[in-house]
Parts: C-alpha cells; structure tokens; sequence
C-alpha cells in the first residue's frame, strides 16, 4: 500500500507541511499527559481502597495533589482540543500546559507518578510511627 497526501490528490484537502518541532511538542505534552493520567487513575484508586485513616494534615496532602493533578488533566484536555495540523499552533498553549504540569511538582520530582508514590510512602511512615 502507498501514502499519499491527501492533497496531492485532491485540492479541497489542505496541504499539510510537517513540523518536526511541533511533533517534539507533541510528544512531550503527551508524556506528561501519560503522567498526569495514570497518576490521577491510580491516586483515586487507592484513596477508594485504602481502609487507612488519614488526619487533616495528611488528607489535605492528598487533596492537593488530587486538585493539582485535575487542573493539570483540564489544561491538557484544552490544548488537545485547540490542536490540529491543518492550522496554525498557539504555542503560549504549549507554554502554559508545561508551566501547569511542572508549577505541581516539587523540586528534584520530575513526575507525578513519583510525587505520588513518594508521598504514599511518607503516609505510610507517618501511619507506622503513630501506631
């Protein structure tokens, strides 16, 4: 099978140069997206399932990396939304979608995931050191 453009075939398809920066873009915001997901996905699962009862300081922990998390899900929903090839990118979309995602993060964490897991662990101690 042969790929052709569209537009080479025919002219009421527009013609489609490729932007290899917008494509690294891309697949950057992807990745943190990815992150932002399965972070998400998985913190409400175990906030669900976890029979551990938290104190206020504790659960506004949890909660604020869960409101983070979901600002984060809306910003990158948006600029999902606002993207195509067959039209000119805002990059300040690009900018303020990445700003979001590293603005939640603590210094020397670069993901959520691992945010996530460090801070279930600190819980967890915390939970052990009380009992």
């Amino acid at each position: 099978m042969n790929l052709q453009p569209l537009h080479d075939l025919k002219d009421i398809y527009p013609e489609v140069k490729e932007d290899i920066e917008l494509i690294k873009q891309l697949q950057r915001l992807d990745e943190m997206y990815d992150d932002v997901k399965v972070t998400l996905v998985a913190m409400r699962r175990w906030t669900q399932e976890t029979y551990t009862e938290f104190d206020d300081d504790q659960e506004e922990k949890i909660a604020t990396l869960l409101q983070t998390l979901g600002d984060c899900s809306k910003t990158f929903s948006s600029v999902a939304g606002d993207v195509s090839l067959y039209k000119d990118v805002d990059r300040r979309l690009f900018d303020r979608a990445i700003q979001q995602y590293q603005k939640g993060l603590e210094k020397g964490i670069p993901t959520y995931n691992l945010a996530f897991r460090r801070l279930k662990e600190e819980l967890g101690k915390v939970i052990c050191i009380s009992n």
